[in-house]
């Protein structure tokens, strides 16, 4: 049955006896949580915010129905048990919640900013136009007639993609969260509103034109040009790229060859405090010091196969630097089996490591962890089971 990732902020409690299973301390009980099915029948594990947890136990039910049970592997009771308890279905608020159209028509629940509810309600509507909300099954408990979402249509712009597609931004260039539709009665003026079209509130939308300042042309592995800026991250609504000569480029924000553009210089990224990282399928990934893939990353050659250099020129040219393996640290990490029983390591908090490391078991039961390749060899560390911190449970209790 399948589960999703939120975090747990305490310390993990209790003892590892000496086949590594996390025993649960006298009165243990779990986190604040509980079990959500979303519209498709899927069952998640939620914290009482709705929103899915970074770690979530294993759910179960003996019938199939209510009740359902949660566990964690590898987590025993002082009598070698399996420790699981009870949980309770989620029932989120139903105040400040919208019906929201997206461009499809589908039907979304957001709230007033217009951001999809994390664990949206069940949506039923008798006549097909009034529609209401609920949490459970149909028919029963409490439900709430949706009002349609009516955003600001203040400091709204029309912005074009790179495939010609239209798109509402806001004065920052990041597309709207609930975006109102757009109509043009001429396809050269465009209107924007929410709701049907040609109704009273509506809103000409002027064109974007974002700045053409700190910003730099970066060309990625596979060769695609990307506009970023200073920081190496990509823009969010770029401006459009041209090139008379295929080797000096510029940037504009409307049609190409009008006034104001602007000549893109190469981003050169630093070269300083990075590192390669090979992933569990052998891919390589440039990482900075904390692990994370930079943003912009580097191209990577080797000469031999085996040392590695990074640069932002054309290989072998201009500014190059030789990179270290990357090494994680293997201090407060644990094993964690999510619900398709794939092992993966977490820190204390339960939520994965960015950059994983090698997992080796040489008896299927005791699991290593280790940045340095195989078994016994570099740095390692035997890992323990991931228990979650024990809370005071309104969600769920042990049985």
């Amino acid at each position: 049955m399948d589960t999703v990732a939120a975090s747990l902020d305490e310390n993990v409690e209790g003892d590892v006896n000496e086949e590594g299973l996390a025993e649960a301390e006298e009165g243990w009980k779990p986190p604040e949580m509980y079990m959500y099915s979303g519209p498709d029948g899927k069952i998640v594990v939620v914290g009482p915010d709705g929103k899915p947890m970074d770690s979530p136990p294993m759910v179960t039910s003996p019938t199939g129905a209510p009740p359902f049970y949660a566990y964690y592997p590898g987590m025993k009771d002082k009598n070698g048990d399996p420790v699981k308890f009870e949980i309770s279905e989620y029932t989120g608020s139903l105040t400040d919640l919208y019906l929201y159209h997206d461009s499809t028509g589908n039907p979304i629940v957001v709230d007033k900013n217009g951001n999809p509810v994390s664990s949206p309600p069940s949506l039923t509507s008798p006549d097909g136009a009034t529609f209401y909300a609920y949490y459970g099954k149909a028919g029963t408990g409490e439900s709430v007639e949706l009002q349609a979402y009516k955003g600001s249509l203040t400091d709204l712009y029309l912005y074009q993609d790179s495939s010609g597609k239209m798109i509402v931004v806001d004065a920052d260039g990041n597309p709207v969260a609930s975006p109102p539709s757009v109509t043009s009665a001429d396809g050269a003026t465009f209107y924007a509103y929410y709701g049907k079209a040609g109704t009273s509130e509506q809103v000409q939308l002027q064109a974007y034109k974002g700045s053409l300042t700190d910003l730099y042309l970066y060309q990625d592995s596979s060769g695609k040009t990307i506009v970023v800026d200073a920081d190496g991250n990509p823009v969010s609504c770029p401006p459009s790229v041209t090139s008379a000569d295929g080797a000096t480029f510029y940037a504009y924000y409307g049609k190409a060859g009008t006034s104001e553009q602007v000549q893109l210089q190469a981003y050169k990224g630093s070269l300083t405090d990075l590192y390669l990282y090979q992933d569990s399928t052998g891919k390589m990934i440039v990482v900075d010091a904390d692990g994370n893939p930079v943003v912009s990353p580097p191209k990577v050659t080797s000469a031999d196969g085996s040392t590695f250099y990074a640069s932002y020129d054309n290989s072998g040219t201009g500014e190059s630097v030789h990179l270290q393996a990357y090494k994680g640290s293997l201090t407060d990490v644990y094993l964690y089996q999510d619900s398709s029983g794939k092992m993966i390591v977490v820190d204390a908090t339960g939520k994965p490591l960015t950059s994983q490391p090698s997992i080796t078991s040489p008896d299927g039961a005791t699991f290593y962890a280790s940045y340095a390749g195989g078994y016994k060899t570099g740095d390692m560390v035997q890992l323990q089971y991931y228990k979650p911190p024990s809370n005071k449970s309104k969600g769920g209790a042990p049985v």
